[in-house]
């Protein structure tokens, strides 16, 4: 499921956008945060969105909505994403919460290479943190 349908889902969907008072920011950073965007995320997303309502005098839901995809996609903006596999060996190193498909990527990854001629090796360490 991606990003902004899990949004939608965990509470967007369900949210007025017409009312723009310190619950609705709350009840929007709870919903980024049920999405698993991060409380970090949400919390910046937040402060953000407030920031742009107030500096472009957002009013109508539609614009409110807008902004808030406009922050998110600028944060899902990370740059250059091309790997650099130059070095011997290169080490690619992939983290994740479960179900997110690492094991599919790491696969489709090895076969990749395996096809342009590349030696492949996987290894596995698996961590779990405790609160």
């Amino acid at each position: 499921m991606g990003l902004f349908k899990k949004i939608k889902e965990a509470w967007l969907a369900s949210m007025s956008f017409d009312n723009l008072d310190d619950a609705f920011y709350e009840e929007l950073e709870e919903a980024l945060i049920l999405a698993d965007v991060g409380v970090e995320t949400a919390s910046d997303a937040v402060h953000q969105l407030r920031k742009r309502v107030y500096q472009k005098l957002l009013t109508r839901a539609d614009e409110v909505k807008e902004a808030l995809r406009d922050i998110l996609a600028e944060k899902l903006d990370v740059g250059e994403t091309a790997l650099n596999l130059s070095t011997q060996p290169s080490v690619i190193l992939v983290i994740g919460v479960n179900g997110v498909g690492k094991t599919t990527t790491i696969a489709k990854l090895a076969a990749l290479y395996k096809k342009q001629g590349r030696r492949v090796m996987l290894a596995q360490k698996e961590v779990t943190f405790c609160g």
